[in-house]
């Protein structure tokens, strides 16, 4: 067997003239498995600007990567050179001198790394944008072949990078596989910043290499007007062309080699005439083979890319570099779109054909994209100070790239790649019990069936619980999973996307290469998992808050995870067999099939990366299992099949079947109207058709009609009442739908403590609050324990219900609220209470009686507006919750029955039943189907559920519930002052005929105190003028009485007005100052006339 070459070098055209080249080094090449010999340079700015950031001891570690004695140099106004270690210990124990300099630029000339660390200030002498430049041409001419690589940590993020960005432009001859700068924006973050760059500079191994080409090709050094650079970033641009000519294009000669560090790929870019034949590796000469792997090109640009950043940040003008990138990414997507997307199918994929078909339609397609995005980045980039700049270097100065660097837990890729194998493992062992579980509980016909398929001696030995490496090696074949699915042992699941079978999708992990991947979407392609797909509404809490979010609709057509982030990172449209909206998400659930596997699975690192996908759009916005419960709980109500929701559907499926491709009328604009294939509409108009109607191609609407299709306008998705079905009543409930739902309830089941859903079953026994304060974060969390749990007698009696639906509507009054509603107004509409009705205030300057007085007095009358509709407003929101908690009530019904001893445990047996098949709970289901097949979710049921009457009680029930939302929406309003709310006493009950009363007095008390509230206002202004009136023709007893015994508890504007009237009336030695500082206090006194 032939053994791999030592090197490997393809290429691929960019365009005319222009490649990229890849050379590959195997593992066994002697480059990369020797080091070249080491000497470290370190470099510490110990000027007075630097403000104590410079810490010998810190760079002591990176001593011990050398192989050669290292040096320590310091420089303030001058540069010293501290001594030669050879150890960490030594390089310790060296003192820096007194700082009392400015900077100024260091000459050193060193033999392998030079680590420079200085903030970039820059006070006196020549600025290094003019020295440094200078320094690096006499250092390249004097030592040609100085092997240099430079490395800068920028300190504080007020200083300025470009000057070490200009050093590495300008010194550098070898690129190590590092950061363009490790940065640290104090100094209590310099330890950690220098031990990342220890840790990667530990982890580069192998020698540095010298490539070159036959005479006549020459590795080009690019000056400020070209666009690259030998001296920094392992990519090269190669011209064979007249060598004056090349100078007088790029600014410097070209070379005849050049130097890199050895890598399992490096990149190159090269121009040439004609394809060249071989590449020569220090004396080794390695053939050139051309491909027509264009993402190759996408991988040769990053590095250039990331060399235009440098020269921006170091102040060079990059509008040539920019100008150059442009047309060789403008290259790459026209040879990409000429390939096109061939042959994309999802059927039956592997993992390795998902990740392939991707690659092959969309991935360099995200990589152009990429490549773009940062192009304009480095046009914009305005950055002057090292955080800036060091985000721009690094690539993490976009919206979202800067807020992953602040999440502290986020998940590497490298602990999603082992979690996966991990997985895997523990996946393949949990198939098997999963399996053996099934296999034990067969009936006697289903083991004769299996011993037909697998042999007698095999099946006997599965269905005893035989454990053997034969047994073992069967269970994970696909055959005995097959078998039972064709004895309908099972549910039988499937993704409509790949056709492929819950346990096929499973088994993809027991032998997934995930090392094959690249990233984390990689990885989502790569392996998945069956689930629901659900239309998500998102909002921009819902980072924060999971349950801030909305799910419109569940299809019962399961898809798998891998195909659909598949598809859609290929911008393939997927809709759901059943049709209407593109699908984008999925509900992933525990699957009763193979319970064990599953939940295994859905508890994965990766799978809790695509519920953040789901929920923020984002891989690393993960926060725990509340996520995961707060999707299913939205989910379970979105499977509340209601009238409203069928219409919204429709409209969705007429514009996914007909825009673009059908025609409105030219009169009246009704739409869609089909005239697909027909281009003579007069030909067929009129004539009788099958069963004795006649071929119309009219507007089905208006009647109008024009033979010439030019006539008729394309059709702008715009869908009129009249092209909808009518309202018809809701449709019985389907097997489907049942399922689904059990399905729901089990998962959560499997995901969720049952101790968080005891508690929330307590808070409906015991008639507690349900706000957010009281741990509720939203009401389908609720919903979702009640519909999981055996209840204990009392959570479903009317007024735990009525609770529940008055803390939906309260959440809906708060959400509109927020969007700018006046509740207070809209109330008082509701109740048609006016200024005119409410409690009068006093005279200004007259004292106002007790609240409590006032409050009393306050009329308790109201009038209903007959013009708002409290039905529409009420049911809008609660009318999903009312199916629900029907199907609730039935489901507790049905496992009490099956249960006995009040249900207890009976939804522990249902849940070993699912895990048998359909067959063992076919009789809930049945049970459910008859009992909801004519539940009528309408105001009426909601009357009868939560006992809140009929006829005129339901509609003042209704506006009690309408006033009390809107006048009472947040947590603190909601609860009582004993629980750190603002009532005296709770919140009176809806039904109840005297809360409406009490909400009317306390509208009408809103108005009197919003008023007294002005009076007060009023008199801070003209208080003082009314009181000195009052005080100035009052005699002595009267004036003694304005004063009362407490006289600094006046308000300011009375104090002053009875001193000034006091004052004017007999001056300072007047009766009435007397009187007045008789009351006052000593400080009073002892400022304005005499003590007491």
């Amino acid at each position: 067997m032939a053994s791999e070459p030592l090197a490997t070098c393809s290429r691929v055209e960019l365009d005319a003239g222009t490649w990229a080249l890849r050379l590959r080094l195997s593992c066994e090449h002697p480059a990369r498995l020797q080091r070249s010999p080491t000497r470290i340079h370190i470099v510490l700015d110990n000027s007075a600007s630097m403000r104590g950031n410079t810490r010998s001891e810190c760079f002591s570690e990176l001593v011990s990567l050398a192989t050669l004695p290292c040096s320590l140099t310091v420089f303030a106004n001058e540069a010293t050179l501290l001594g030669s270690f050879a150890t960490p210990v030594e390089m310790q124990k060296a003192a820096l001198p007194h700082r009392d300099g400015k900077t100024s630029e260091a000459e050193s000339e060193t033999h392998h790394v030079l680590v420079l660390l200085s903030d970039g200030a820059h006070n006196e002498g020549p600025r290094p944008s003019s020295g440094v430049p200078v320094l690096g041409e006499t250092l390249h001419r004097d030592l040609p072949n100085l092997r240099l690589s430079v490395v800068v940590v920028g300190v504080t993020g007020s200083s300025d990078t470009s000057m070490g960005m200009l050093l590495k432009r300008s010194l550098e001859t070898v690129a190590l596989d590092l950061q363009p700068i490790y940065f640290a924006p104090d100094a209590a973050k310099m330890k950690e910043v220098l031990g990342e760059l220890t840790e990667t500079m530990a982890s580069l191994s192998g020698s540095l290499l010298r490539a070159s080409f036959p005479p006549g090709i020459g590795f080009v050094q690019a000056g400020q007007q070209g666009l690259l650079s030998v001296h920094y970033a392992p990519v090269y641009i190669l011209l064979k062309s007249n060598l004056s000519d090349l100078k007088a294009a790029v600014g410097k000669d070209p070379v005849p080699e050049v130097t890199f560090m050895a890598r399992p790929e490096q990149y190159f870019v090269v121009k040439a005439e004609a394809p060249w034949q071989e590449l020569c590796i220090e004396g080794m000469e390695v053939p050139c083979v051309t491909t027509s792997d264009v993402e190759l090109a996408c991988d040769a640009l990053q590095p250039l890319l990331a060399r235009a950043r440098v020269a921006r940040v170091a102040g060079e003008d990059v509008a040539t570099a920019v100008q150059q990138l442009g047309k060789w990414v403008t290259a790459i997507e026209k040879c990409e779109t000429l390939r096109g997307s061939e042959g994309f199918c999802l059927v039956g994929a592997s993992p390795q054909q998902r990740l392939a078909q991707f690659k092959k339609v969309k991935g360099l397609v995200q990589s152009v994209r990429e490549l773009r995005n940062r192009l304009a980045e480095l046009e914009a980039f305005k950055g002057s100070n090292s955080a800036e700049q060091a985000a721009f270097l690094t690539g993490k100065s976009s919206k979202y790239g800067a807020k992953a660097l602040l999440r502290a837990n986020a998940v590497s890729f490298s602990d999603l790649v082992e979690d996966v194998e991990k997985t895997g493992a523990k996946v393949r062992l949990a198939l098997r019990e999963d399996l053996r579980a099934k296999l034990s509980q067969l009936s006697e016909p289903a083991r004769k069936s299996l011993q037909t398929a697998l042999g007698e001696d095999a099946a006997r030995a599965l269905c005893h619980g035989e454990v053997t490496s034969a047994t073992d090696a069967l269970l994970d074949s696909d055959k005995v999973a097959e078998v039972l699915q064709s004895l309908g042992i099972g549910h039988g699941r499937q993704s409509y996307l790949s056709l492929s079978s819950s346990w096929q999708h499973l088994a993809e992990w027991c032998s997934a290469d995930a090392r094959s991947c690249h990233s984390e979407y990689e990885l989502l392609m790569f392996v998945g998992i069956l689930g629901y797909p659900v239309d998500v509404q998102r909002r921009a809490a819902t980072q924060m808050d999971p349950y801030a979010m909305k799910i419109r609709k569940m299809h019962k057509s399961l898809a798998d995870t891998a195909s659909l982030c598949c598809g859609l990172r290929s911008e393939q449209v997927l809709v759901p067999p059943e049709g209407g909206k593109p699908i984008e998400d999925l509900l992933v659930l525990v699957d009763p099939d193979f319970p064990k596997a599953s939940r295994l699975i859905a508890n994965s690192l990766l799978l809790r990366c695509y519920t953040s996908v789901v929920l923020c759009r984002d891989l690393h916005m993960y926060l725990g299992n509340q996520m995961r419960v707060a999707l299913h709980a939205h989910a379970l109500l979105a499977t509340a099949e209601l009238p409203g929701g069928r219409k919204d559907e429709i409209v969705e499926e007429l514009r996914r079947l007909h825009l673009g491709h059908s025609y409105q009328c030219g009169s009246c604009g009704f739409g869609p109207v089909s005239h697909t294939n027909c281009y003579d509409l007069a030909a067929h108009h009129g004539e009788a058709g099958e069963g004795g109607g006649r071929v119309n191609n009219a507007c089905p609407s208006c009647g109008w009609f024009s033979e010439e299709l030019e006539d008729w306008d394309a059709w702008d998705g715009t869908v009129p009442d009249s092209a909808l079905p009518a309202e018809t009543a809701q449709a019985p409930i389907t097997e489907a739908s049942i399922i689904s739902r059990l399905h729901i309830c089990y998962s959560a089941r499997k995901i969720w403590g049952f101790e968080e859903r005891k508690e929330l079953c307590k808070k409906m026994e015991m008639r507690e609050d349900l706000t957010t304060a009281d741990g509720v974060e939203h009401p389908v969390k609720v919903l979702l324990a009640l519909a999981s749990t055996d209840l204990p007698e009392g959570c479903l009696d009317p007024v735990p219900i009525r609770n529940l639906l008055n803390e939906v509507c309260a959440r809906k009054a708060h959400a509109e609220m927020k969007g700018g509603l006046d509740a207070s107004a809209l109330a008082r509409r509701i109740l048609s209470i006016t200024p005119d009705s409410a409690p009068e205030c006093r005279p200004l300057g007259e004292s106002e009686p007790r609240l409590a007085a006032v409050e009393e007095e306050c009329r308790a009358d109201y009038s209903l507006d007959s013009s708002f509709d409290f039905g529409a407003w009420v049911w809008e929101e609660v009318e999903p919750y009312i199916a629900m908690l029907s199907f609730v009530d039935r489901l507790q019904a049905c496992l009490t029955q099956r249960g006995g001893h009040g249900g207890h445990g009976a939804w522990e047996s249902l849940e070993q039943d699912m895990e048998k098949g359909p067959a063992a709970y076919a009789d809930v289901v049945a049970f459910l189907k008859d009992s909801l097949k004519d539940l009528n979710t309408s105001l009426g049921s909601l009357g009868s559920l939560g006992s809140l009457g009929e006829g005129l009680q339901l509609q003042r029930t209704l506006a009690t519930m309408v006033v009390q939302a809107l006048r009472h929406d947040s947590s603190q309003s909601r609860r009582a002052k004993d629980v750190g709310g603002n009532l005296e006493e709770p919140l009176g009950d809806v039904t109840d005929g005297n809360t409406l009363r009490l909400l009317a007095v306390r509208e009408r008390m809103d108005i009197y105190q919003a008023q007294v509230r002005e009076k007060i206002l009023r008199w801070s202004g003209e208080g003082a003028d009314i009181t000195y009136t009052r005080a100035t023709v009052a005699d002595l007893a009267q004036f003694q009485h304005l004063c009362s015994s407490h006289l600094h508890s006046l308000p300011k504007a009375t104090f002053w007005g009875l001193w000034r009237a006091a004052v004017a009336d007999g001056g300072r030695d007047g009766e009435k100052v007397l009187t007045f500082l008789s009351k006052a206090n000593q400080d009073f006194c002892n400022k304005y006339r005499h003590p007491r």
